[in-house]
């Protein structure tokens, strides 16, 4: 495993929520479609079956993107907490 692949995953993950901060709203009412939450476990599930086959490489990409975007939430989750 090579370090430039974690902090690509890494760093996709944070550019990704970023983005997404500009429009919180539009993007929850999107997450909050079951269809939308299906196709994007599908598709993750996807792309990590066919990358065991093609480049086992990008597991790595989707883990350490995923682990930041868990680690994301959490501290969200515990500033709300806190704050109120």
């Amino acid at each position: 495993m090579r370090l430039q692949t974690v902090i690509l995953g890494v760093v996709g993950a944070l550019v990704l929520e970023a983005a997404s901060l500009g429009a919180r709203d539009r993007v929850r009412d999107y997450w909050e479609r079951p269809k939308v939450q299906a196709l994007s476990v599908l598709g993750v599930v996807g792309v990590a079956a066919v990358s065991l086959l093609v480049e086992p490489e990008v597991l790595v990409v989707l883990g350490a993107g995923l682990v930041t975007y868990l680690v994301v939430l959490v501290v969200a989750e515990s500033a709300a907490r806190i704050s109120g």
